[in-house]
């Protein structure tokens, strides 16, 4: 039996604990008898798009993103509309796509689970030119990732902490979003963009959302009072937002957005805006392995 060959391109810092030997932990625990490995560290922005690039321009036929849903974004970019699959080991704070897939949150299980996993397809997702897996989206959300990304400490305390303190001062805004259906004019507290089916963590914003149905789950959260909190927050949680009377659920293919806000998140990572934002989709152009 021909062996595939895996790529492990591996964010050192993701995670936050201390550093692991990757390669005694790949080498006890990926069959060898199925799989040849290597590894590729990343040390700044867009090294993991380059590894990604090299597995498809030497037709490796897996790369596995080892890191959060930021690292798993930059090594999709490389992959598009190619045949090499994406593998993850989630290493993140939130790992929305890999909860998503049911792919084990501990290290030791998700690498085993690379032995019987099988290749399927999946959408891509963009904003504007910025490829998303997960969720994107606009509102308080957005603001969040970049105050989240400026504060200095990752991790889940940090990012309720954010969450928490931020909320009462945030103001929801006003948008224009136009489908090849219908115009909607709307101000909402938050507008997600959903691939996947949760932020991560398990807070489902789009319960219904399948990564393979060429469909993007268009999710508005309208501004709510500050006592209906707690039931926005439990139904995140019980799957079932959508059941919400705060809350509108739409299937696109596309959307332009017209607003006054300039900053967006992809896949929980900050971005700047310039201008309408348009959300596209490109059905089942990424092979995923899980």
């Amino acid at each position: 039996m021909n062996k595939q060959h895996i790529l492990f391109i591996i964010n050192p810092i993701a995670g936050g604990g201390k550093p692991l030997d990757w390669n005694s932990l790949i080498h006890t625990h990926l069959d060898g008898s199925k799989f040849n490995y290597q590894i590729k560290y990343t040390q700044k922005q867009d090294d993991a798009t380059k590894c990604s690039k090299y597995a498809v321009e030497n037709n490796i036929e897996i790369v596995c993103a080892v890191g959060g849903d930021g690292t798993i974004n930059e090594v999709a970019q490389g992959i598009v509309n190619s045949n090499t699959a994406l593998a993850i080991i989630p290493r993140g704070s939130g790992n929305g796509l890999a909860r998503h897939l049911s792919i084990p949150m501990n290290t030791i299980d998700a690498i085993k689970n690379l032995n019987h996993s099988s290749i399927h397809e999946m959408d891509a997702c963009y904003l504007n030119r910025r490829l998303f897996l997960c969720v994107a989206g606009l509102g308080f959300d957005a603001h969040i990732a970049h105050v989240f990304d400026e504060y200095g400490k990752r991790g889940l305390i940090s990012y309720a902490w954010l969450s928490f303190k931020e909320f009462f001062n945030y103001q929801p805004k006003r948008y224009k979003l136009i489908t090849n259906e219908k115009e909607i004019n709307t101000e909402a507290f938050l507008i997600s963009f959903a691939n996947a089916s949760q932020f991560g963590n398990n807070a489902y914003i789009a319960p219904n959302a399948q990564t393979n149905d060429g469909l993007i789950d268009l999710i508005i959260i309208k501004p709510f009072p500050l006592w209906a909190t707690p039931e926005i927050l439990l139904r995140l949680f019980n799957r079932s937002i959508h059941r919400s009377k705060y809350c509108k659920a739409h299937s696109i293919k596309k959307l332009h957005i017209h607003s006054t806000t300039d900053i967006a998140h992809i896949d929980g990572e900050p971005v700047q805006l310039a201008g309408s934002t348009k959300i596209s989709i490109l059905p089942n152009s990424i092979k995923i392995v899980y």
